[in-house]
């Protein structure tokens, strides 16, 4: 009687706890779409879209022609210093 009993019990249990999780789900999907909605509304045009990944793009590449242009200017100047450097120390050398 006793594991009739509980059966029952587990059946009813599981009934509900499932009728629970399908409102549940419900409303989390209306939620869902409402908070969809409003993230589209919110959204650029893809027009303008389009014209904002252009200017970052623009950018970037602006920013990676700089970075190149300065690690370029900085071997020279690194190699010029090396050159005065060595030049120095010959002359200081010879001195002695």
């Amino acid at each position: 009687m006793n594991r009739v009993v509980a059966g029952l019990l587990i059946g009813v249990s599981v009934v509900t706890g499932l009728v629970v999780l399908l409102m549940r789900r419900k409303e989390t999907q209306r939620f869902l779409h409402e908070r969809w909605q409003q993230l589209r509304s919110a959204l650029p045009e893809p027009e303008r879209m389009q014209q904002y990944t252009q200017q970052v793009a623009d950018r970037v590449s602006q920013a990676a022609s700089n970075v190149k242009d300065t690690a370029q200017q900085t071997a020279v100047t690194m190699k010029q210093t090396g050159q005065d450097v060595a030049d120095k120390t010959r002359q200081l050398v010879k001195q002695r």
